[in-house]
């Protein structure tokens, strides 16, 4: 319902305020007087808001005038009294007006209007539901993500990963690195994949197409936890990792993963994916790059942190180039 619908019978600015605020204050009166055009879909949203039952003292309307430039508004007011009806069986009128005021009031970004969808979809299942209140969501952006994540057991069937023999024997194998004790937990549905990406609040499972490309064979997917608690997700296919994070979708920590990696495919090779370089690779801080050109080969004394930053960078070749080559020294040697 836009502003326009609402007010259509309302011929003074009295019943205006009445019908916009519930009362006829001087404040009322001033953002209607002076900001009627430009603040249109927002007085929509106060409306609507106050309809839904959300206390409006949680909006500091005082503020919002001195802040006026700064608000984006929005070209649409997306909001619906039902969806913030809903939210009231999530949060408190405090935090729900925080989540707008924190998107700037801009009622029809693509996290409000995803989430609007989701959450009819998410609502309806108690189980789902019950989940959803049990996370510390204070955004739209964790909102969005979270129903998207719980949306996905509603909207997909569950269906076997097919996950490969050689990765399901490392389900539950427990190792120690220095004083750390890490275990692989190797899913086997498209939902254990969703419920790692919840424990983990990661996008490996959210979408689709993990599931289906692992079920097809052309990736694999561990989780690894360090001390009982969820430290990393790995995304690889026969040759090399494609993706690994660490929970909250961090880059991946090097330790584990390159311990991982060498488990995987009993090698330490890091590909390069370089029109230049072969592969590389690490050992006691020794980075060695080797082309797939020539006889020589290259060693660079670098910390891990680097490696990983290499790793995890769109071009490897690039990184190299302006983060290490020259930057360190290195030695050559003949390939063996």
């Amino acid at each position: 319902m836009q502003y326009r619908n609402i007010i259509k019978k309302e011929a003074d600015l009295d019943s205006k305020c009445l019908k916009i605020f519930g009362n006829k204050s001087k404040l009322s009166k001033k953002l209607i007087l002076k900001y009627e055009k430009e603040c249109a879909h927002f007085l929509a949203f106060i409306y609507k808001v106050r309809k839904s039952g959300i206390d409006l003292n949680h909006i500091n309307l005082s503020s919002f005038l001195i802040n006026l430039n700064k608000i984006e508004y929005s070209k649409d007011n997306q909001i619906t009294i039902k969806f913030l009806k809903q939210l009231r069986l999530i949060f408190s009128d405090k935090i729900i007006i925080r989540l707008f005021s924190e998107e700037n009031y801009c009622l029809n970004s693509w996290k409000i209007t995803d989430s609007i969808k989701l959450l009819d979809l998410v609502i309806k299942d108690e189980k789902l539901l019950k989940k959803l209140k049990k996370r510390k969501i204070r955004s739209f952006y964790y909102l969005h993500q979270h129903l998207n994540r719980l949306s996905l057991f509603i909207k997909k069937e569950d269906f076997s990963l097919n996950q490969k023999e050689n990765v399901i024997k490392l389900n539950n194998q427990e190792f120690k690195i220095n004083d750390d004790t890490i275990k692989i937990i190797v899913p086997n549905s498209k939902h254990d994949l969703l419920k790692v990406s919840e424990i983990f609040d990661f996008c490996i499972g959210t979408a689709d197409g993990y599931g289906i490309q692992i079920s097809k064979g052309n990736y694999s997917f561990i989780s690894v936890y360090k001390n009982n608690h969820p430290l990393q997700g790995i995304l690889f296919d026969n040759k090399r990792i494609i993706e690994a994070f660490n929970s909250h979708n961090e880059p991946a920590s090097f330790e584990v993963k390159h311990f991982i990696r060498n488990l995987i495919f009993k090698s330490k090779k890091i590909e390069a994916d370089s029109s230049w370089i072969s592969h590389f690779e690490y050992d006691n801080n020794i980075l060695t790059l080797v082309p797939k050109k020539g006889k020589n080969i290259y060693e660079y004394k670098v910390d891990a942190e680097i490696v990983n930053e290499l790793e995890n960078s769109l071009s490897r070749g690039s990184f190299f180039h302006y983060n290490i080559k020259g930057k360190f020294s290195s030695i050559k040697k003949e390939i063996a």
